[in-house]
């Protein structure tokens, strides 16, 4: 069974014949033989890492397949794919490490590896699944409220696949007045003192089937003066 490629070359066989009488007779024989490639077995095995607070990026490891077909490995092929609704993204690379772009935050991904030599691309193995990390933004970066009247409401939207559910949190004090919905990561009310501009960061936690993730984001925000209301009475003698 041969293990490598062979270009075609010549080999030169002889025999040699012993008679009876003690003669001998030599022949000969040229043979051109040549061995092709063939196709790479799957990768032995693949896997697929997400960084701390990588939302739209992976990385796949791969491990060399145990059959190269007779010949080098000369790229593997990479097709990252959600487990639920989006788009797939390709890849490929000369190494066994391949770095994701282009994935949606708090997705389920399974990524599906093939290798190419010479005689083309053999059979694929696939990961396990991997989650990429949820995000969250709000509605405005920066606000003031003014005393006495009502802020407009500031919101927060979570990146993530459908299904995922979120509680949230708030970190730091807010003006008097200000209330913060842990159920949707909203920031109300109406503001009773100037209070001076301060930074509060808003962190979701988010169950994306069945497994924990946290995204966090910040807010600025401040109270100052409104304009009084008129007098309550006047009057002149």
């Amino acid at each position: 069974t041969p293990t490598t490629v062979l270009f075609a070359t010549q080999f030169t066989i002889t025999a040699v014949a012993t008679f009876g009488s003690g003669a001998q007779e030599t022949g000969t024989a040229n043979v051109t033989l040549a061995i092709a490639a063939s196709l790479p077995s799957a990768p032995a095995a693949a896997s697929g890492t997400v960084a701390t607070g990588a939302t739209t990026t992976a990385s796949i490891a791969i491990t060399a397949p145990t059959s190269t077909g007779g010949t080098t490995i000369d790229r593997y092929n990479v097709t990252v794919t959600p487990v639920n609704a989006g788009v797939a993204v390709n890849t490929t690379t000369t190494t066994t490490s391949a770095a994701i772009t282009g994935l949606q935050p708090g997705t389920q991904y399974t990524a599906s590896v093939t290798a190419t030599n010479s005689a083309g691309t053999g059979s694929s193995v696939t990961t396990s699944t991997f989650i990429t990390n949820p995000a969250i933004s709000p509605s405005v970066a920066t606000a003031t409220g003014a005393v006495n009247t009502a802020i407009t409401p500031i919101t927060t939207t979570l990146s993530a696949e459908a299904g995922s559910t979120a509680t949230y949190a708030l970190t730091g004090t807010l003006p008097a007045g200000l209330t913060f919905d842990t159920a949707t990561g909203t920031i109300s009310g109406i503001p009773t003192a100037v209070t001076a501009s301060a930074t509060y960061t808003i962190t979701a936690t988010v169950d994306i089937a069945g497994v924990t993730k946290t995204a966090s984001t910040t807010v600025s925000l401040g109270v100052t003066y409104s304009v009084p209301t008129a007098p309550a009475a006047a009057s002149g003698n």
